[in-house]
């Protein structure tokens, strides 16, 4: 399964790379001061195995809080718990909490490498991860892509695991952030910043970091590894100090300022040599490219002038850098650019690297304060653009450079002698202050910068050669000079006879065989030059010294066959049977991924030298089936008591089963089949899963689900309920259980439509009143059914029969009458709207009859009327519904014209049957909140339809008002102006006029008062001294009806009230404004001005009560 994911990861991991355009999928976090730091922690020890001098560091290192030991030299400065650590630490938090913030572009597989190319992103694996054999990381191109691997859990290298970077990619911009214990095999390369939170980095023999391991709360280990920097990234160039100028001293190789220079051998100097107090002995003017001043002069007293400043120049500079082991200087330990400094005496070993990191001008200062003596054979190498010239050495105290050392760099010795022994290569100077000065037999070459010598030069190096035993092969050297002699020598040692610019060897042996033939050349001028090393490689006869082996794998695993061999110039070819492998051809066949296929009895290779070729025996390739599940388990439903199972089926060798909940094993669950007998609700979960494992390999299976329903139960029972026709009424219920749907009945009968934990009876009516509603409620597991719940309806309160005027004489006894329908009906009679009360003549105030007995003079008035409450809301039998047709504020039959600025305000404009370009004047009219709609308008759909349904509901409406005749109606004719009228029915039989003052409609308090106008013709109100309507004692405008039989019109700057319901037209003169609506039933409507035309207010009034119309009583004398 691993193997699988990992294939799909590469191949994923390609596509994208070649797919996708060149860009920086993560950002670099600021990691600060801890930037400078090859190896910190906040939190613990920093330490090193083994032999110190094996671990090589370039960087700083640091522990804000524990010890660092274990190290020799470190090419940079140690921080144990102080400020600089303190720094470092905070920064490092804050560049960790960037890397966590990256927003993940990739989900690879946990496990790395395997030959993987990856392109710049952010790399989240929530598990542990480990790095198995190669992982590219590609630029494509771009110096700034960045990578950043999010690993949530533990991260290990395989042995010999390696990170390499193409394209332009950059060590400096690889992160690798992860949750738990980095720990690296052996002879691992690793490039970028590791961040190791509250875990422990550890690194191992031959392992390599070309970055940084930077640890939250966790020690570091290192043993015999490397750890350097990385370049690039915006990282200053290291340059070094300046460089002390030389002066005279500049043209002297070997010089003291005190003491004698002497010289036992053949030594090749290039450069001044010579004392300012003693003399200089010993060396032959043929060998000495430059001047030999055997006493003190005036060259050599300005000489040891110069010296003296160089001295403390140097000794004035301060270090950047300690190296504390100064008796483990060398051991392959690269410095860089700096200023170092020793505090006691320094013994260099093997090799020291000065790297200069690609800048030429690159200075070293190496002060120390003690002795400095090497061990033979010792070397300075100069790396990456290091020059002699910049390379200087202060000792304080005697400097012995024995056997065939290399040495680079100029040595200022202070109060010391210098001695250079047998076989020395000084590429730079030896200069003491006080001391004696001793050479044997070495070679000096002053650094340029005084004069050039021309010694002999070799323009053409020899060059290796490869025979077999029994050929004949020769060097040739070309070499520029006079009087050029020639001796070749094997290592040190002169080949007798051997003195021509050719070596022939003819024929060649086994013994001949070497790697260090070399020439030297002499002339004229002295120093000779010698040739590089070259080797002779005599081929031996192939041999194979260890046979392949057969192998046992698994299908997917990785298998190696491996053959050892002797010989020269070895290439292999693996075979099965006669038949080449294609692309083995190295000294191991590895098959990876194994198939059933591979499996044969005749894998072989030959061994083919530059001499013969050999042949393997066979071997064979036996191959196991893997583990593979075929049937996975599914997901289960059962209800709490339940028994359940869940099956696997598998094929594979040697299988085991491990049944989990997540990823903790379920005790006792090793069988193909999990059963759960009884089931509770604690099992129910989303990842069960089996581990099945055999002898090749594990597999697990897909999380399934166990669902667990409970049993259905009422919590809540639905309560009685008491309301009014109309009203909205609600029966509710809580259950709880699995699945539930909800049955609402009245008695044993369903409800239709009622499947909801909420029945509403919206409106409701007589025949819902009933004492058994219940629901039934449904769940998966089980039903449970509620108690009967009462549902009691109460009627509205309705005037059915008026009081009516009554005429009687002083001292006869009169009663007004009422008839109402409701609930709980109470009466109060009133003169006006002064409540009356039982006493003196007056009964029956609060029933249904009230009587005045005796009547008198003073009982005469024109308002008696009675207020009926109820348990329900009131009904005015005289409401006039105009339906749909309430939704305009102007409905017109044939056309509809504006010549003025009008608005409409809340209303819809409406024309039907006339059609849209009989409507006119809009704009400069307007319709505010509303919209125009004509009988032939094609969009919205249905708009015909509707306006045919609103002028419908207008003909009712217009028939109600015109019919309406309880009460009965009073008649009014000619001008209304002036007069206040009450409550109810005015019936004109011809037109009807508002001229010679205001109107006014008392509600005397009832908002749901209503008036309804009968008028036969025309109908007009004339503007000036009056022609308004007033509302007053809580009128609506929404309450008054005007049923015109003829046309209507509305006078110049009339404020008029109500809805007009006309038979024929409607107009509105300059100014006029309505709170109501304009309807013409078959005519037009006319807008002659700047009219207003508003919605009148739907407010309806509060309370059960409705108010009886006025009525009048006689009393006559």
């Amino acid at each position: 399964m691993i193997m699988k994911r990992s294939l799909l990861f590469i191949v994923t991991t390609v596509t994208l790379l070649f797919s996708l355009p060149q860009v920086n999928f993560g950002q670099a976090p600021n990691l600060g001061t801890s930037a400078d730091f090859a190896l910190f922690t906040t939190v613990g020890a920093v330490t090193n195995a083994g032999t110190e001098y094996l671990t090589q560091v370039t960087g700083n290192v640091g522990s804000n809080s524990g010890p660092i030991s274990g190290f020799g030299n470190v090419d940079g400065q140690l921080h144990p718990g102080d400020g600089q650590s303190a720094l470092a630490a905070a920064d490092l938090l804050l560049a960790y909490g960037e890397l966590a913030a990256a927003i993940p572009t990739f989900f690879p597989a946990p496990l790395l490498g395997n030959g993987a190319i990856l392109p710049p992103g952010v790399y989240a694996i929530g598990e542990p991860a480990t790095l198995n054999l190669d992982l590219t990381l590609d630029a494509q191109g771009d110096p700034n892509a960045v990578w950043i691997f999010q690993i949530q859990g533990t991260f290990g290298a395989n042995a010999n695991s390696k990170v390499h970077l193409i394209n332009e990619a950059q060590a400096c911009n690889v992160f690798w952030k992860i949750e738990g214990l980095v720990s690296l095999a052996a002879n691992t390369t690793m490039r970028g910043t590791i961040v190791a939170n509250n875990a422990a980095i550890n690194m191992v023999a031959g392992d390599t970091l070309e970055g940084r391991a930077l640890a939250i709360n966790g020690a570091i280990g290192v043993s015999q590894s490397m750890i350097y920097l990385p370049s690039g990234c915006g990282a200053p160039i290291l340059t070094g100090p300046a460089a002390p100028d030389l002066l005279s001293i500049a043209c002297y190789t070997i010089f003291s300022s005190g003491g004698p220079v002497t010289n036992a051998g053949i030594t090749y100097v290039t450069g001044d040599v010579g004392s300012n107090n003693g003399l200089t002995t010993g060396f032959n003017p043929l060998f000495v490219t430059g001047a030999i001043h055997p006493i003190p002069d005036g060259s050599t007293a300005q000489a040891a002038s110069d010296l003296l400043n160089i001295y403390s120049t140097l000794n004035a500079m301060p270090y950047d850098i300690e190296l504390m082991r100064p008796d483990l200087l060398g051991h392959n330990l690269v410095l860089t650019p700096h200023t170092y400094i020793m505090n006691a005496a320094a013994s260099l070993t093997d090799t020291l690297y000065l790297n200069a990191m690609g800048y030429a001008d690159a200075v070293f200062i190496i002060k120390i304060y003690g002795a400095l003596s090497t061990n033979n054979y010792s070397k300075v190498i100069l790396q990456n653009g290091t020059q002699s010239k910049n390379v200087f050495w202060l000792v304080s105290g005697a400097v012995s450079i024995t056997d065939f050392s290399e040495f680079v760099g100029t040595i200022v010795v202070n109060n010391g002698s210098i001695d250079l022994t047998t076989g020395v290569n000084l590429d730079g100077r030896a200069l003491t202050t006080v001391g004696a000065l001793n050479t044997s037999a070495i070679t000096a070459i002053m650094p340029p910068g005084c004069f050039v010598a021309s010694p002999p030069v070799i323009t053409t190096e020899p060059t290796d050669q490869i025979v077999c035993e029994g050929d004949s092969v020769s060097f040739i050297v070309i070499a520029t000079g006079d009087s050029l002699t020639y001796q070749w020598r094997k290592g040190i040692i002169d080949i007798i006879g051997a003195t021509n610019d050719t070596l022939t060897i003819d024929p060649v042996s086994f013994s001949d065989a070497a790697t260090d033939y070399n020439v030297v050349v002499s002339g004229t001028t002295p120093p000779p030059d010698t040739s590089i090393n070259v080797s002779l490689t005599v081929d031996t006869i192939t041999n194979i010294t260890t046979q392949p082996a057969s192998q046992i794998a698994c299908v997917g695993d990785s298998i190696s066959f491996t053959v050892a061999a002797t010989g020269t110039g070895l290439t292999y070819q693996w075979r099965k049977g006669i038949i080449d492998i294609i692309g083995a051809t190295n000294d191991t066949l590895t098959i990876n991924p194994v198939a059933l296929t591979d499996a044969a009895l005749d894998y072989n290779v030959v061994v083919m030298g530059a001499c013969s070729n050999d042949t393997s025996i066979n071997v064979s390739l036996t191959v196991n089936a893997i583990t593979a599940i075929t049937t996975q388990p599914v997901d289960q439903t059962a209800c709490v008591g339940d028994s359940i199972s869940f099956t696997v089926a598998a094929t594979g060798t040697g299988l085991t089963y491990q049944w989990r909940k997540g990823i903790v094993d379920i005790i006792g669950a090793t069988n193909d089949t999990l059963t759960i007998d009884p089931v509770t609700l604690t099992d129910a979960a989303l990842d069960y899963n089996v581990v099945v494992m055999g002898t090749c390999s594990n597999d697990t299976s897909i999380n399934v689900r166990l669902t667990v329903n409970e049993v259905t139960a009422i919590t809540t029972q639905p309560v009685d309920q008491i309301a009014c026709i109309g009203d909205s009424v609600s029966f509710t219920v809580a259950a709880t259980g699995t699945g539930l749907t909800y049955q609402w009945r009245k008695g044993i009968n369903n409800i239709i439509g009622a499947t909801n934990d909420t029945l509403t009876i919206d409106p409701v009516a007589l025949t819902d009143a009933a004492l058994d509603y219940n629901v039934v409620i449904m769940g998966i597991c089980s039903n449970d059914t509620s108690i009967n719940a009462a549902l009691t309806v109460n009627t509205e309160t309705i005037i059915t029969m008026w009081p009516v005027n009554q005429t009687v004489c002083v001292g006869d006894s009169v009663s007004f009458i009422v008839d109402a329908s409701g609930s709980g009906l109470t009466y109060q009679w009133r003169r006006g709207i002064v409540n009356l009360i039982d006493g003196g003549n007056i009964s029956g105030a609060t029933n249904d009859t009230l009587t005045i007995n005796p009547a008198t003079l003073s009982d005469s008035a024109s308002n008696y009327n009675v207020v009926v409450t109820g348990g329900c809301s009131s009904v005015n039998t005289l409401d006039v519904t105009l339906n749909s047709a309430g939704n305009f504020g102007i409905l017109a039959g044939t056309a509809i014209s504006s010549t003025g600025f009008s608005i409409i305000t809340g209303v819809d404009v409406g024309l039907s049957p006339g059609v849209r370009s009989t409507i006119t004047g809009f704009p400069p009219a307007i319709v505010v909140d509303g919209a125009i709609y004509a009988s032939d308008d094609i969009a919205p759909p249905g708009v015909a339809a509707m306006l045919i349904q609103a002028k419908q509901d207008l003909t009712d409406a217009y028939l109600f008002a015109e019919g309406a005749s309880s009460p009965a109606p009073a008649t009014v004719a000619g001008d209304q102006g002036g007069l206040t009228l009450a409550p109810g029915i005015y019936k004109s039989t011809s037109t009807l006029l508002i001229q010679s003052g205001d109107l006014t409609l008392d509600a005397q308090g009832d908002a749901n008062a209503v008036w309804i106008f009968q008028i036969a013709s025309d109908f007009t109100t004339i503007g000036g001294a009056g022609g308004n309507v007033i509302l007053s004692g809580g009128a609506q405008a929404k309450n008054v009806t005007w049923q015109v039989g003829s046309s209507a019109t509305i006078g110049n700057g009339t404020s008029f009230k109500g809805n007009i319901l006309a038979l024929t037209s409607i107009t509105m003169n300059t100014t006029a404004t309505i709170d109501g609506r304009l309807l013409a039933r078959n005519g037009a409507v006319v807008l002659s001005g700047a009219n207003l035309i508003n919605k009148p207010s739907d407010t309806l009034a509060p309370g059960n009560s409705t108010t009886s119309i006025n009525v009048s009583l006689t009393v006559n004398d």
